[in-house]
């Protein structure tokens, strides 16, 4: 194997964010580089708009040759996902409204007294919620991305790393790989694809074909969860 790999590393979250997402991929991309100090690590992640930083994974992030930052892609996918999630805050507004007439009366035992919006009784509406939102913000930011490709082209691509979620990153890296075959993709799932338990919730049938869809071309499947991917996909 050469010592000058291209390695490209795909990940919404990376350095400097202060999120337990960033972690996995930014401390790879340290260590590969450390392992390899002539290898060329370029990584695509989302921008730093709105985002907390983390000193110490910023040291970590200055091993990386380029880091590429890309929106959430444009003003139709913005206003969308903010309509989203106004629709979502109006809904707790009210679930909280109709909760708090029918605790009134329990106010003094804390216990009796639930968060107003609970996801075991509103499981419909907030699977719903969470997964349209993913795919909204995965649509935008793999659109972003994937206009950009052909400028990552240069020098080639020889390993890919891409690590789920969320679904966007597995998505751009399947598109790299089919532009360049002979790169090594590595497709890494830091958390599992969450199916919902019940059948006539909408994007179910996304959810279970994610992996055998987008992962089809992976070279290896790697996991947190021993055995999960094979099992799902």
């Amino acid at each position: 194997m050469k010592d000058n790999l291209n390695i490209l590393i795909i990940s919404y979250y990376f350095a400097p964010e202060n999120k337990i997402a960033s972690v996995r991929m930014t401390k790879i991309a340290k260590y590969l580089k450390k392992a390899s100090p002539e290898a060329h690590i370029r990584v695509v992640t989302r921008s730093k708009e709105s985002m907390k930083e983390d000193a110490l994974l910023a040291g970590d992030a200055a091993y990386c040759d380029e880091i590429l930052r890309f929106p959430n892609g444009g003003a139709g996918i913005r206003v969308s996902m903010q309509l989203l999630m106004s629709i979502a805050t109006i809904y707790k507004s009210l679930r909280s409204i109709g909760r708090h007439k029918h605790t009134e009366k329990k106010r003094d035992n804390s216990e009796k007294n639930p968060e107003a919006v609970r996801p075991e009784k509103n499981g419909k509406f907030f699977t719903f919620y969470y997964t349209l939102l993913d795919i909204l913000q995965s649509i935008g930011f793999s659109g972003q991305v994937q206009r950009s490709l052909p400028r990552m082209k240069d020098g080639g691509v020889d390993v890919v790393i891409s690590s789920f979620g969320p679904y966007a990153n597995h998505w751009i890296a399947r598109k790299v790989k089919a532009d360049n075959p002979k790169a090594f993709w590595i497709a890494d799932f830091r958390d599992a694809v969450v199916t919902p338990p019940v059948d006539h919730v909408p994007f179910k049938r996304f959810l279970h074909r994610y992996i055998a869809r987008s992962c089809n071309l992976a070279d290896i499947i790697t996991c947190v969860s021993a055995g999960w991917p094979l099992q799902e996909s």
